[in-house]
C-alpha cells in the first residue's frame, strides 16, 4: 500500500520535477505535488496549505534554495526541507545544512532521494511527538503548581477564617446583648447597633466564602430543583445590578433534580453577576439559562473537559467587554484580577470553580474581546427519584431560655466570656472551661448536675472531640453542642442524637435556639 506524501516543490524545470515525483512514487509514495517557481508563489502556497515536505532546487532564475529555506523556516518551521539540485557544491551544501536544511540530494544521484525523504519524515514525526510530550509535561507541571497554590491559599484562608470567626462571634453576640439591654427610646444607640450587626453579617458571609474556597466548610448537598434555586438567586441579584443592565432568565420545564447546596449555588451566581456588572460599565444584557443536557462523547469536543453524562446546565452570558486569550487562560487563578486596585480580590472565579467542583460539577468559560463572556456550569443529575416533596410546615419554636446547668469550653477567652454572658442572659447556670481537660474535670466534680456541654472543636490539651469520646466511653448520655470546628470529625459523630453543631460566628438567638432544641429533645 502506497504511503501518501504531500509536498511543495520549488523547481523551474517541469521535467526535473516530474522525474523526482516518479522517483518517489517508484519507492512507494503516493505523491501530491504543488510546484512553484517564484518567491511570491512559494510564500502564497505556504500561507494557505500544509505540507509533509519541502523540496527545492538550489538555483532558479529569480529565486534560490537558500532563500526558499529561510522562508520555509519562518512559515513552516517543523516541515522537513531537502535541497535537490544539480549545481550544489560541497561548501553550499554545508552552508544549507547550517541554516537548517534537513538534507541535500544531487539530481544525478536520485537513488538517495527516497531514503533521505523517509529519514526526514521520521525525524520530523519524532520531533512532533517529543514536542507534544513536552507540552503535556508542561501542562501537568502548570496544573501541579496551580493545585499547590490553591492548597496553600486554601490553608491560609482557612486559618484566617477560623480566627476571624472567633472575632465575629464576640462582636455579634456582644451587639445582641447590648441591644437587649438598651431602652427602646434610645434610637441613636439602637441605630448604631443595627449598623454594627449588618457589618458583622457581611463579615460572616465573607468568612463563608473563605471557608468554601479553602474547602473547610462542608456543603449541605440535597436534592433540589436547580431551576427554582436559580430563579431565587436571579431575583436577588437583579436588584443589586444597575438598571442599565437587562437581566433575562429562561428555565426549561421539568428539570431533573441535582444534589446541591442552595447557599453555595446562590454564591456562585452572585459572583458571576458581579463579574458581569463589571464587564458592562455602560450597561447591556445578562442572560441566565437553565436546561437539561445529555452530554455525549462527540459533544465533549465542544465542551472541553466535561465527561459524558446527564447534567443540568446553568449558562450565564453577558454581552460585555469580554476577555482576551491570555486573561481567559488565567481566569481561575487565585488572586488574579484585571480590576483596578481595591476593586477586586481575584478570588471570585476561583471560588466559583471550587464550589462547583464540590458538587462534582464542571465549569466552562468562553469569551472574546468585544463579544462578551459565557460561563457554563454543569451539575450532574441526581440518581433515583425526582426532587422530594415540600417539607411539612415547621413546628412552632420552643421558648428560649431555661435554668439548666451548662459547661462552656473554649480556648479563646473572649468567645468563652461572651458565650457565658449570653447563656446567663437566658437564665442558665454556666461553668467555664479553657479546654477539654478542664471541662472533663468540671463534669467529674459536678456529677449528675450538668445538662449540656458546649465545646469548641480545636483546643489545647484536650480537643472537643476527645472530650466527647472520653465522656461517651464512660457511658454518659451527656448532650454536646459543638461550635464550628473540624467538619470531618463532626460527620463521623453525626449519628449521635445527643450531638448538635452550631457554626461560628453565631448570634445570641442562634445559640439560645440551639441549646433549647437540644435540651428540649432530651426532655421528650
Amino acid at each position: 500500500m502506497s504511503e501518501s506524501l504531500r509536498y511543495v516543490h520549488v523547481e523551474d524545470s517541469a521535467v526535473d520535477a516530474e522525474l523526482i515525483r516518479e522517483t518517489l512514487e517508484a519507492d512507494g509514495y503516493a505523491c501530491a505535488v504543488v510546484r512553484v517557481e517564484t518567491r511570491a508563489a512559494f510564500e502564497e502556497v505556504l500561507s494557505r496549505e500544509a505540507f509533509d515536505l519541502v523540496l527545492s532546487d538550489f538555483a532558479l532564475p529569480t529565486f534560490d534554495g537558500l532563500g526558499a529555506l529561510e522562508i520555509a523556516r519562518q512559515r513552516k518551521p517543523g516541515t522537513p526541507f531537502i535541497l535537490v539540485s544539480g549545481t550544489l557544491g560541497e561548501e553550499q551544501a554545508i552552508e544549507s545544512l547550517k541554516r537548517g536544511a534537513t538534507d541535500y540530494v544531487l539530481k544525478h544521484r536520485l537513488s538517495r532521494l527516497a531514503p533521505a525523504v523517509r529519514r526526514a519524515l521520521e525525524e520530523a514525526s519524532t520531533r512532533r511527538e517529543r514536542r507534544r510530550a513536552e507540552e503535556a509535561e508542561s501542562v501537568l507541571a502548570a496544573q501541579l503548581r496551580q493545585a499547590q497554590k490553591m492548597e496553600a491559599l486554601g490553608q491560609f484562608a482557612g486559618g484566617i477564617a477560623h480566627d476571624f470567626n472567633n472575632l465575629l462571634t464576640v462582636v455579634m453576640a456582644s451587639a445582641d446583648l447590648i441591644r437587649a439591654a438598651t431602652p427602646a427610646d434610645r434610637e441613636d444607640l439602637l441605630g448604631n447597633l443595627k449598623d454594627l450587626a449588618e457589618a458583622a453579617a457581611r463579615g460572616r458571609q465573607m468568612i463563608k466564602k473563605l471557608l468554601a474556597f479553602s474547602r473547610q466548610e462542608s456543603l449541605a448537598l440535597r436534592r433540589v430543583d436547580l431551576g427554582a434555586v436559580v430563579q431565587e438567586a436571579v431575583a436577588t441579584f437583579r436588584h443589586l445590578l444597575p438598571t442599565t443592565i437587562q437581566v433575562g432568565l429562561l428555565v426549561a420545564p421539568e428539570l431533573p433534580p441535582v444534589l446541591a447546596d442552595t447557599g453555595a449555588i446562590e454564591q456562585v451566581l452572585l459572583n458571576l453577576a458581579s463579574n458581569a456588572r463589571d464587564a458592562l460599565p455602560e450597561g447591556g444584557r445578562l442572560h441566565v439559562t437553565v436546561e437539561r443536557l445529555a452530554m455525549t462523547a462527540p459533544q465533549r469536543m465542544l465542551f472541553r473537559d466535561v465527561p459524558p453524562g446527564d447534567y443540568v446546565r446553568v449558562a450565564v452570558r453577558d454581552n460585555g467587554v469580554g476577555m482576551d486569550e491570555a486573561t481567559l487562560q488565567r481566569v481561575f487563578e487565585p488572586l488574579f484580577t484585571t480590576k483596578p486596585a481595591g476593586k477586586g480580590t481575584g478570588l471570585g472565579m476561583a471560588m466559583v470553580l471550587s464550589l462547583v467542583r464540590q458538587h462534582r460539577g464542571y465549569v466552562n468559560v468562553e469569551s472574546a474581546p468585544g463579544r462578551g463572556t459565557e460561563v457554563d456550569l454543569y451539575f450532574p443529575v441526581a440518581e433515583g427519584a425526582a426532587a422530594g416533596a415540600a417539607a411539612a410546615p415547621a413546628a412552632a419554636p420552643a421558648p428560649l431560655g431555661g435554668t439548666e446547668t451548662i459547661i462552656v469550653a473554649d480556648d479563646d477567652p473572649a468567645v468563652r466570656r461572651v458565650c457565658v454572658r449570653a447563656l446567663q442572659h437566658f437564665g442558665h447556670r454556666v461553668l467555664a472551661a479553657a479546654d477539654g481537660a478542664e471541662a472533663f474535670a468540671l463534669l467529674q466534680s459536678h456529677a449528675g448536675g450538668v445538662d449540656l456541654v458546649i465545646t469548641d472543636m480545636t483546643m489545647p490539651r484536650m480537643s472537643g472531640v476527645e472530650l466527647y469520646r472520653r465522656v461517651r466511653s464512660e457511658g454518659s448520655p451527656m448532650k454536646f453542642l459543638f461550635t464550628s470546628g473540624d467538619e470531618l470529625a463532626i460527620h463521623e459523630l453525626a449519628r449521635d442524637p445527643g450531638l448538635r453543631v452550631l457554626q461560628k460566628p453565631w448570634t445570641v438567638e442562634e445559640l439560645a435556639r440551639a441549646v433549647r432544641d437540644l435540651l428540649g429533645a432530651a426532655a421528650d
